[in-house]
């Protein structure tokens, strides 16, 4: 199905800026093929990425296609091209005719091809991942010959037995921006309902502050997961009343970065067995003004920085104590450094870095 739209071991410290790139060589316009196993809403960082670097090299002037596993259609963009499960042949093709290949998540299926063809391409992973069968091992081996192999945090870098350069995921300014408006509520939560990201952990923490006599007006939960009614029927039962809590499900990206500016704290309380490879919603969260609070598991400490603080995971006495210091005005951030925080995930941002890694032009420190 194709849709066209006619309308660690090395981090990456410096960025070249967007107006340093030439979209076309010798009057042709250059094309950048990006395989990605999903790019509908609401399926997480990975699609939410591959939507935002297919954007980014569109507006600068590149010719995109994207070669995908799964799409709910709602991605247009007047120079980017969607193929919904190709064919070999046309992964083939597609990436015959690239000048630069992006593989997102390490979607081996969709750029195999890769490892017959040399090209200026990055292979971005996104997760801390387990060894793979030998045929997966042989063909990424073959690929990371020509290939530069990347991790989007130190954490994912460091797990990787190839030689990793860490180029951190970018969220979305013109969605996630902080708003002059009131904040009426106090705690959000954005992600998957389900025990690896922490929500019984947030229930417990909210409890217990509540017993310690601290008040909090509303918890906001967005998203869907395997495990909401659960949650749902616990609390109608009592077996937490502590606050008001909502429940939201899922929301399109501008009706989730709406929500973050209603609240004041993002909390990211997922267990250390989940080991978090980055924590987009971290960023996006502060990009829309929120103090974040985030357990330490995998790279989430990386993407919080200076924007909040981290808890223990698995413990609710530690993220309750986090809580508590927010709410009662312990905790501030420096909006300076902040700001220099979000500005190493911009699409801009990330577009150079992989420009300036496909290019051979690396200043890594």
């Amino acid at each position: 199905m194709r849709r066209e739209m006619t309308n660690a071991k090395n981090t990456l410290e410096e960025y070249i800026p967007a107006s340093a790139v030439c979209p076309k060589t010798d009057e042709r316009q250059l094309r950048v093929t990006i395989c990605s196993h999903h790019i509908a809403e609401n399926k997480g960082g990975l699609a939410s990425i591959t939507r935002l670097t297919a954007k980014e090299f569109a507006n600068q002037g590149f010719k995109v296609t994207i070669l995908t596993c799964e799409d709910d259609g709602k991605f247009t963009h007047p120079n980017v091209a969607i193929i919904e499960n190709p064919s070999h042949f046309r992964c083939l093709r597609e990436i015959w005719v690239a000048d630069y290949v992006i593989c997102e998540g390490a979607a081996l299926q969709l750029c195999w091809p890769l490892s017959l063809i040399p090209k200026k391409v990055v292979v971005v992973n996104h997760m801390a991942r387990k060894r793979g069968g030998l045929v997966r091992r042989v063909l990424e081996r073959l690929i990371s010959f020509h290939a530069v192999w990347c991790g989007v945090s130190r954490y994912v870098a460091e797990h990787e037995t190839i030689k990793t350069t860490v180029v951190p995921n970018a969220y979305d300014p013109k969605i996630f921006y902080p708003s002059a408006g009131e904040r009426p509520y106090d705690l959000i939560f954005v992600g998957s309902m389900t025990n690896l990201k922490g929500v019984p952990l947030l229930f417990e923490a909210v409890k217990s502050l509540a017993e310690r006599g601290v008040r909090i007006n509303r918890l906001t939960l967005v998203g869907e997961g395997p495990l909401a009614e659960v949650y749902k029927k616990q609390l109608s039962a009592g077996g937490f009343v502590a606050c008001e809590v909502v429940f939201t499900g899922n929301l399109p990206t501008y009706g989730v970065a709406e929500q973050m500016r209603r609240h004041k704290c993002l909390i990211a309380p997922s267990v250390r067995l989940a080991q978090e490879a980055f924590g987009l919603v971290c960023i996006e969260g502060a990009g829309c003004g929120c103090y974040v609070i985030a357990s330490d598991s995998g790279g989430l400490p990386e993407a919080v920085g200076p924007c909040g603080a981290i808890f223990k995971s698995d413990d609710s006495a530690s993220l309750a104590d986090k809580i508590e210091a927010f709410l009662d005005g312990a905790s501030k951030v420096d909006e300076e450094r902040v700001k220099q925080h979000l500005s190493k995930y911009t699409p801009e941002a990330l577009v150079a870095s992989y420009l300036k890694l496909m290019n051979g032009r690396r200043s890594l420190k």
